[in-house]
């Protein structure tokens, strides 16, 4: 698709990821961050973390065109200098130096199973199993990132389940998808009954991150007999153009209210459009990095939460087969077909996932409710951290 001449219109700030008019599919793949999380390998030791940290900053450097005009020399430095100060905040958390408030940084004798379980088509699935209760399968979201931030930051949650994290097909260690065919929501939620199934129990409750959302909903609308409930944290109905665009308004609006946010924005965006598609994983992951505080109610306080996104990686074919099909996901029309509970879980902040997306769930879905975290953004668990754990704890003892 050529770069469109008409979106973003004049004063939007581009933040979308589905290859829809709305956006081009450079800036697409750049910023798809509203799901969830990518290809990784397990946790090298820490000097090999830190040289897996530096990478892509370098590669955001290197994939801007040789021929830049003052202007945008300019503009590569500020970005540059932004990611030499998370590369910093990095490198202490893979050396641990520094303390990452939200990650769990000592297994306290956790001694979670790493396993890799049959999904469909022939896929090998790599699950964490860790804790104690019943099933909560907790999968990335589809667009290419690795289990590990959920891993890091939300053990809180192996007190009251058993919890299986799972990349999804395509993401960190599990089996790479040949054919497009094979790259469907479809095929994501067979593979989530496949791991149910492989584990060895009846039921199960559902937790999916951002756009992760749409597969726990499409997980309990094929599935609804071992669906015992859903967790939707900053999840929405959609991801079509409605849903982008009211994106797109949250993003102005931030924007004109913090000009450090807009900033950002823009420069992440004009790289992109400078640079094109994501090339390989490093440079998919530096563009991450380089959104990420903006998915952060107070973008400084991100820097706390490091160490829960030291290990991350990022898949830029992961992306690339996620934005073919994410512009047409809508169930909303379907949400009345689910008969399991849910918790919807918002960020007040969130420009992906909006208190007004929760309240369409709520209205949807038979027997939702919801809680929207105050002063926290696009990771609830992470900046309002004991409120999010008392909420799940709270709903999941009304189950019984």
């Amino acid at each position: 698709m050529p770069w469109p001449s008409t979106w973003p219109p004049s004063g939007h700030a581009c933040l979308g990821w589905a290859p829809t008019p709305l956006c081009s599919p450079s800036w697409s793949r750049a910023i798809s961050f509203a799901s969830g999380w990518t290809a990784a390998s397990k946790c090298p030791p820490s000097a090999e973390r830190c040289l897996t940290v530096i990478k892509p900053f370098r590669t955001i450097s290197r994939s801007l065109p040789g021929s830049l005009g003052m202007a945008d020399t300019a503009l590569r430095l500020c970005l540059l200098r932004s990611c030499l100060g998370l590369f910093l905040l990095l490198a202490a958390a893979c050396s641990g130096t520094s303390s990452a408030s939200g990650a769990e940084t000592g297994d306290g004798g956790r001694q979670p199973q790493r396993l890799m379980l049959p999904g469909a088509d022939g896929m090998k699935l790599r699950v964490v199993l860790a804790g104690k209760g019943p099933l909560l399968l907790l999968p990335t979201p589809g667009w290419g990132i690795s289990l590990e931030l959920y891993e890091q930051s939300l053990r809180p949650l192996e007190d009251l389940f058993t919890v299986a994290y799972l990349d999804s097909r395509g993401s960190g260690e599990s089996s790479k998808p040949g054919p497009a065919v094979l790259w469907s929501m479809e095929r994501f939620v067979a593979d989530l009954d496949r791991v149910r199934a492989a584990l060895k129990r009846k039921r199960c409750y559902v937790l999916g991150h951002g756009s992760g959302s749409l597969m726990a909903l499409s997980y309990a609308l094929a599935h609804p007999e071992p669906c015992a409930g859903l967790l939707l944290v900053a999840g929405s109905a959609s991801r079509g153009p409605e849903w982008q665009q009211a994106m797109f308004q949250r993003v102005d609006a931030r924007g004109k209210r913090e000009p450090a946010f807009l900033r950002r924005v823009q420069q992440v965006n004009d790289t992109v459009k400078a640079a094109g598609p994501a090339l390989d994983d490093s440079e998919a992951r530096g563009r991450f990095f380089a959104i990420l505080p903006t998915m952060f109610a107070d973008m400084g306080a991100f820097q706390k939460y490091g160490q829960a996104f030291a290990s991350v990686q990022v898949s830029a074919n992961a992306q690339r087969l996620w934005d073919r099909q994410s512009g047409r996901l809508d169930l909303r029309r379907d949400l009345a077909k689910i008969p399991c509970p849910v918790l919807v879980i918002n960020g007040a902040m969130d420009h992906y996932a909006a208190p007004a997306d929760a309240q369409i769930l709520v209205s949807g879905l038979p027997r939702a409710e919801s809680w929207i975290a105050p002063k926290a953004g696009h990771f609830p668990w992470l900046e309002a951290r004991e409120a999010f754990f008392t909420r799940i704890k709270t709903w999941l003892a009304q189950r019984g």
